[in-house]
């Protein structure tokens, strides 16, 4: 098994990780300060929003579906129409009338044919009064076809009407549902408006806020384009962050001394500060914002608290374009 590498980082290395780091912390502080913050028009329709979102009406309930289902499910399944004559009521009361009736018919022809023959029964008597009797039980029998017509046209009756309350309780969801519809219609309509207000608003807002941190992104690099050519002016180094120039050396007897100290040391530190300034925006240019980062980080006391923020701003602005 190969040995584990274990890298140890130098002082060097981690003196400038740390002043990464601290670059990294003071970005995001100096970033902060000017992070974007909704106005009063964006915050209110945005509450506008959530409290008109809160108001959704609930889900559709169909209250008649438990009903329609049973009314289509006897539809649907109910069985097909048969006729038994012997269960029918109506068969049973004309059956009856037709018995006492034929019973009746064949006394009175009976009891005819009887004092025809001088009061005396024989077989015609009962021949001619079973003939009447049969007369009735023929015309119970043809009564069966109109019994059979009546009970289907009482079975299909009641299916229509199974089917009309169906369609009735249909007709009447399809209303409910749409005026719930209607609801929902109005409901989205409005909620649509919201959003777009607030899209608008917020869109407005943000753009100003950019707008405003482009410029100064703007004025600054005009200003060290400036600066870099030459031009040294109150208004350029107050835009760059930079202290005001210092006075002018006198010349005179004391000008070589001047120069091996003090001036010397005041051209050095300008001069890497310089050298800090063109690196970042070299860096920023070519879209390494990490290497013009630690190139803030790494300036040590060249530059100033003041310097370094105005250079990150820079930096991070730039960062957030691209």
């Amino acid at each position: 098994m190969a040995a584990a590498t274990t890298t140890v980082k130098t002082d060097e290395e981690k003196k400038q990780e740390e002043q990464l780091q601290q670059a990294t912390r003071t970005v995001q502080s100096v970033m902060g300060n000017n992070a974007y913050t909704p106005s009063s028009a964006v915050t209110q329709a945005q509450e506008q929003l959530k409290a008109y979102q809160d108001q959704k009406p609930p889900e559709y309930t169909n209250r008649w579906k438990d009903q329609m289902d049973t009314m289509l499910n006897n539809i649907l399944n109910r069985k097909d129409f048969q006729y038994d004559v012997k269960a029918d009521p109506l068969f049973q009361q004309y059956r009856d009338q037709y018995i006492r009736n034929g019973q009746l018919a064949m006394r009175d022809t009976m009891g005819q044919a009887a004092q025809l023959t001088g009061g005396y029964g024989n077989s015609y008597a009962q021949q001619a009064g079973q003939q009447a009797y049969n007369g009735y039980m023929q015309g119970l029998t043809d009564k069966i076809p109109e019994l059979y017509n009546l009970a289907m046209q009482a079975y299909n009756n009641k299916t229509n009407d199974m089917t009309n309350r169906y369609n009735l309780m249909g007709t009447q969801e399809g209303k409910e549902y749409s005026r719930y519809q209607d609801g929902l219609n109005a409901y989205n309509a409005e909620l649509e408006r919201l959003q777009n207000l607030y899209n608008t608003e917020r869109s407005y807002d943000y753009g100003q806020y950019r707008d405003s941190i482009t410029d100064a992104q703007q004025r600054w690099a005009n200003a060290w384009a400036m600066f870099q050519a030459g031009k040294d002016t109150p208004e350029i180094r107050s835009i760059l962050g930079l202290p005001a120039a210092a006075p002018a050396a006198s010349s005179g007897g004391g000008h070589g001394g001047g120069d091996d100290g003090g001036g010397s040391s005041g051209t050095k530190k300008n001069s890497r500060k310089t050298s800090v300034f063109e690196k970042v925006v070299s860096n920023v240019q070519s879209g390494n914002n990490a290497a013009a980062t630690k190139a803030v980080a790494s300036a040590g006391k060249s530059i100033t608290k003041t310097e370094k923020e105005q250079m990150l701003r820079y930096i991070q602005g730039n960062s957030r374009r691209t």
